[in-house]
Order: structure tokens, then sequence, then C-alpha cells
């Protein structure tokens, strides 16, 4: 993030003291900026170029305990359209909206009674905390 947009400065400030590195005004949340830690760079994706969004998905999916579709749509959220020949994906982008996407839903506990709820009638327990 910049410094020096309307209030930035503040919000970060916020959301790093909260420990949870998320703030909500208004029903958007900022997420936490990227690469904030060496720990995090060290479990990126390997050097080469990442251009195949299915073996993306696997990868990602059984590394970080997420479900396939949703790290598709990170995929395709990050900017990548897979039309052009040869498009490379942003790995460290969708790394980050997985993160983003898993600092929110530790928000949302498994036991609450909502969860229980949505999970009681078939949903997925990963699913109803992030939705």
């Amino acid at each position: 993030r910049e410094e020096g947009g309307a209030g930035g400065e503040g919000t970060a400030a916020a959301a790093a003291e909260d420990g949870g590195g998320v703030e909500c005004k208004d029903g958007v949340c900022e997420l936490p900026p990227p690469s904030s830690s060496t720990a995090d760079s060290s479990s990126a994706a390997p050097a080469a170029k990442e251009t195949d969004p299915h073996s993306l998905a696997d990868r990602l999916s059984t590394s970080r305990s997420v479900p396939r579709q949703v790290v598709l749509a990170a995929i395709g959220a990050s900017g990548y359209s897979g039309v052009e020949e040869g498009e490379v994906i942003d790995v460290e982008a969708v790394e980050n909206i997985l993160e983003g996407e898993r600092a929110l839903m530790s928000g949302v506990p498994e036991d609450c009674d909502e969860v229980k709820l949505l999970t009681s009638e078939g949903h997925s327990v990963y699913l109803t905390r992030r939705a």
C-alpha cells in the first residue's frame, strides 16, 4: 500500500494492531499487504513461469488445504484471463488473495450457530465460513 491515501495509514495501522490484519468498514475489507513476511515468500511458487491454471489450482489446493474451485476463482481474480497463448499467471497475486481470504475466514468460528446450521443442511464448512 502506498502512503498518503485518504485514511490509508490509519486503517493499515489499525489492521496491524488488531492482529488479524483485516479491517472492515461499510462492508469493504482491507486485506493485509502482500508478502509482508519472508516466511510466506519461502512457500511461494517456484521461479518457473506458471501458465497452466489447472495445475496451479491442483498444487495450491493441496498445499493450502483450499477447495480447488476457490483457487481457480483466485486465479481469475488475479487478472488471468486464459485468452492469450502463453499468458503467465501472477502466482504471488493468487497466493495473496488466498491468504486474504484465510485471514477473513479466521473471524468466523466453525462452531457458531450459522455455520452449524448451514453445514447440517449439507454445505461444506469451508465454503460456509467463506460466505
